[in-house]
């Protein structure tokens, strides 16, 4: 079988190398999402182990197509029977990229239909539709000419991991998190900081990430026809050796946010293996007993003008302080403020290695890569 999983768009090199490291298999790259062949048990093993992943899915058919009659056409010639039962509720959704004539709810209800009329001449059954909680979930994906058509395997984002007591105003998803660790290159043998943790997702990550912590969820795969209890069983029950992470290290300055990433980690599990500081990120020496290998930041953007000078004090004063306490760290910063932070690098000695646009939900943001020291 032939599936896809959806991330963020500007690491599908990330998740890829992930998929590629879960399954053993061939992956390719596509835009915001990364698709790889494999059996139930890879379907299974990336939806409980990755940490890049927002979605898999089940591809059905993948063709071009450019009109609203080319999209029922290639729906309806799908057989849908190994899937769906007949006692079971459908529901479509549809992404569009692109210039098109039409919009994604034309699509989706386009398919719909397809689906209907081709279940039907198939069964003499009429599926029933539920748009709200569906057994099965079918999603259109048209970017330009090019359709897919797939079964959601997952169900809820898998970015959504349940630790989340405390609620950042400025989270960052916890996919994302990933992918900027396993960029940044780091491993659990590396110290890392994050100065400016806000409710901690960055620290909780790494912990999770070293101990090959599994998603656990009610999976929508699991309403699937094609579902094995079995196979998924012992999937889950495949024990991988994790590790304890050498040092992990979260500051604040808030300590409304401090105690709320407390709150997380515990209710992550996590809270043993991160050391929480309150401390300002301009002043980090004076805080820290140590020279962090690795700094991994999501530090505030000031999207609002009248918080620019603000923005770039903060990026220059914690850029200063990270030289002081390196000893050639690593440091990987996500931010929307580029223009900001770009001045603010040339305060001090740092080299930016690689940098690379990363649509952060809807906005578009700038990750760098920088050896300090």
């Amino acid at each position: 079988m032939e599936f896809m999983a959806t991330t963020t768009q500007g690491m599908e090199d990330v998740t890829a190398e992930e998929i590629k490291e879960l399954t053993g298999r061939r992956v390719e790259r596509r835009k915001g999402r990364v698709e790889f062949e494999g059996s139930l048990k890879e379907m299974y093993r990336v939806n409980l182990r990755a940490r890049c992943v927002n979605r898999v899915f089940l591809i059905l058919q993948k063709r071009k197509a450019e009109t609203l009659k080319d999209i029922y056409r290639i729906s309806r010639e799908i057989d849908y029977m190994w899937i769906i039962s007949e006692n079971q509720s459908f529901a479509v959704r549809a992404t569009r990229v692109g210039e098109h004539p039409f919009t994604s709810p034309e699509i989706a209800s386009e398919v719909g239909r397809a689906i209907i009329e081709s279940f039907r001449d198939s069964t003499g059954k009429r599926l029933k539709v539920n748009l709200e909680e569906p057994d099965v979930e079918i999603y259109a994906l048209l970017v330009d000419d090019d359709f897919v058509l797939s079964v959601n395997t997952t169900g809820e984002s898998l970015h959504k991991r349940g630790y989340r007591k405390y609620q950042h105003h400025a989270p960052i998803r916890p996919t994302l998190a990933s992918c900027l660790l396993r960029y940044s290159g780091w491993k659990p043998r590396n110290s890392l900081l994050d100065p400016m943790c806000g409710s901690g997702t960055i620290p909780i990550e790494a912990v999770l990430m070293a101990k090959k912590c599994m998603n656990h969820r009610d999976f929508l795969f699991k309403k699937l026809k094609i579902h094995d209890k079995e196979i998924f069983e012992k999937e889950k029950k495949i024990e991988e050796r994790g590790e304890n992470p050498k040092r992990i290290v979260a500051m604040e300055i808030s300590p409304k946010h401090l105690e709320g990433a407390i709150e997380n980690a515990e209710r992550a599990g996590v809270l043993d293996f991160i050391d929480f500081i309150e401390g300002d990120a301009k002043r980090m020496e004076q805080y820290l007993d140590l020279s962090p290998e690795f700094l991994v930041v999501n530090p505030p953007y000031g999207i609002r003008s009248s918080r620019k000078r603000a923005i770039r004090d903060l990026y220059e004063g914690f850029l200063k302080s990270a030289e002081r306490i390196s000893g050639e760290s690593l440091l990987v910063v996500i931010t929307a403020a580029e223009k900001e932070f770009k001045e603010s690098l040339k305060k001090i000695n740092g080299e930016v290695i690689e940098e690379r646009y990363v649509l952060y939900g809807d906005l578009p943001t700038k990750v760098f890569k920088i050896i300090l020291g």
